[in-house]
């Protein structure tokens, strides 16, 4: 059986037609490519954002050492200040020393202060509030700043050199550990997870 043969034209033609139809399948192959990839980052990103706000999730809620935290600043911190304000009162001997007594009353009034700042700050993390954190730190820094303030408290009101050289090695200890107690928790608050997640804005 003899084949027809096609003529050049024909050939040139039909060649042509072929190789638009393979361009066209390799442009919707690519098409349908750049496509998949899209979904696939898209479903990656959805995955990545769901993994990231179950992680967010895990760490938002007053717990953990947020939770001490709050504790200390709203009982145990000015429960403390307040008994070591008033139980200093019957020690001191007004009479004899009433230089003492001006001394008491500015600390005193300072540390009440002091008690009332914790207290607040404490309530303000423990109800989420968005200033919380920033309140908390205020709290901190005015704690260092009156540790500072009561080294200098004996020499301002004129306390005898026997009485300030009593006092004055308890007063550094006490400054000494107020600041690193206050560092620490400082330090809690600027780095914690927690903290972020849970007083971090919800459109962030």
């Amino acid at each position: 059986m003899v084949r027809p043969r096609l003529s050049p034209w024909f050939r040139g033609v039909g060649g042509a037609s072929l190789g638009r139809l393979h361009e066209a399948e390799v442009l919707i192959a690519e098409s349908w490519g750049r496509r998949d990839a899209k979904r696939r980052l898209e479903n990656e990103g959805s995955r990545c954002r769901l993994i990231a706000v179950k992680a967010e999730e895990q760490y938002k809620g007053v717990r953990g050492w947020l939770l001490l935290l709050c504790i200390n600043l709203t009982i145990l911190d000015p429960a403390s200040i307040v008994l070591g304000v008033f139980g200093a009162l019957p020690l001191a001997d007004f009479e004899k020393n009433p230089e003492m007594q001006r001394f008491m009353v500015i600390s005193g009034v300072c540390r009440l202060a002091l008690a009332a700042f914790s207290l607040y700050a404490g309530i303000a993390l423990w109800r989420i509030h968005a200033d919380g954190p920033s309140i908390a730190k205020r709290y901190f820094q005015a704690a260092v700043l009156y540790s500072a303030f009561a080294l200098l408290l004996p020499g301002m009101v004129g306390l005898s050199d026997e009485l300030y050289a009593e006092m004055a090695g308890a007063s550094l200890l006490s400054s000494v550990m107020t600041i690193c107690y206050v560092m620490a928790w400082y330090l809690y608050l600027v780095k914690s997870k927690r903290v972020k997640a849970t007083f971090q804005p919800s459109d962030q």
